[in-house]
C-alpha cells in the first residue's frame, strides 16, 4: 500500500497589530476604522480580519489578520490600496502607540485575562 504524499502547505501571512488611542478617541477611532475594516474582509485574499479591544485597557485594539498571501504581496498589493491613504490620514493623529508584534508578547497574559473575548462587530 502507497501512501499519499504530504500536500505542500500554502503560505499565508498573519499579522497582529496593537493600537492605543485616548480614551476620548475611541469612538472616533472605531468610526474612521470600520469602512476599512469592512473592505479588508472582504478582500478574497483576506481569510480573517477580527478586531479587539481590551476590556482592562479600553483604548488599546489588537487586530488580528490572516491573509492567504505572503508578506511581499501583502506590502506590495494589500497596503497600498486607496483606502488606506486616508485612513491613515485620518487615524494616525488618535494613536497614542502603535505596536507590531508575534502575539506571544501580550497575548498569553491577556488571553487568561479576556484580551480576545471583547470583538468588535465591523459594522
Amino acid at each position: 500500500m502507497e501512501l499519499n504524499s504530504p500536500q505542500k502547505a500554502k503560505k499565508q501571512l498573519t499579522l497582529f497589530v496593537t493600537f492605543q488611542v485616548a480614551p476620548e478617541n475611541i469612538e472616533k477611532f472605531k468610526e474612521i476604522h470600520r469602512p476599512v475594516w469592512k473592505a479588508c474582509s472582504e478582500e478574497v485574499e483576506c481569510l480573517l480580519f477580527d478586531v479587539f479591544q481590551d476590556p482592562d485597557q479600553p483604548g488599546r485594539f489588537r487586530f488580528v489578520e490572516i491573509w492567504s498571501k505572503v508578506r511581499e504581496w501583502f506590502e506590495k498589493e494589500q497596503m497600498t490600496k486607496p483606502y488606506y491613504a486616508l485612513l491613515w490620514e485620518r487615524s494616525k493623529p488618535l494613536w497614542k502607540g502603535i505596536g507590531k508584534g508575534t502575539g506571544m508578547e501580550m497575548g498569553k497574559e491577556k488571553e487568561k485575562r479576556g484580551w480576545f473575548s471583547q470583538p468588535l462587530p465591523l459594522l
